[in-house]
């Protein structure tokens, strides 16, 4: 009897075995079914938060953007305003360089003008050559009716030159003067030394 249930039981596990070997194939794929199934929601579940990050990122970057921009708006104006602040100075100092330039340039002409007014009345009252002929103006209330005469030639003129010796004779100019100094140098002479 015990040689029949060693039998009987060596049976039993040999139809276990089988049945185990029929049900494994199947219960890999339930397996395999079932993983899938598990992945398959873990993809999706990972899908959504990978969607839902995607989104507040993209809405990040978009604040971001906006601030960028923003900022980049406020640096161009600030550099405009810079800039033009700096131009209206500039244009300030190079008016006020030039103001001063003129006023320099303006005193610097008057200096001349004066200089030149002074000069030339120096030479009207001094004696210009070697012959010392001043010349003078002769206003309207000294003219009488008559002008005066040059020395030399005999024209009329209101605007005679002076002998420088003796102050008496008139000439129109230096060349008048030369030309008559062979008569006119002893009288010339004379009177200066009376």
């Amino acid at each position: 009897m015990a040689e029949q249930d060693t039998q009987g039981v060596k049976g039993v596990l040999e139809r276990l075995k089988e049945n185990i070997a029929k049900l494994q194939p199947s219960f890999e794929e339930v397996v395999a079914e079932q993983a899938e199934m598990l992945i398959g929601d873990e993809r999706k579940k990972l899908r959504k938060e990978y969607k839902a990050e995607c989104k507040d990122f993209l809405r990040e970057l978009k604040e971001v953007k906006s601030e960028t921009e923003g900022c980049i708006t406020d640096i161009d104006r600030n550099t405009r305003k810079c800039i033009h602040e700096v131009n209206r100075e500039m244009d300030e100092k190079f008016r006020v360089v030039i103001r001063r330039e003129r006023l320099k340039r303006s005193k610097e002409l008057d200096e001349i003008r004066v200089e030149t007014k002074n000069n030339t009345l120096a030479e009207l009252f001094n004696p210009c050559n070697k012959y010392q002929v001043m010349k003078i103006s002769v206003s309207s209330d000294f003219v009488s009716k008559s002008a005066p005469r040059c020395a030399s030639c005999g024209k009329e003129s209101v605007w005679l030159c002076f002998c420088g010796g003796c102050k008496i004779t008139r000439y129109c100019d230096e060349k008048c003067q030369e030309a008559d100094w062979e008569n006119h140098k002893n009288t010339c002479i004379g009177l200066n030394s009376n």
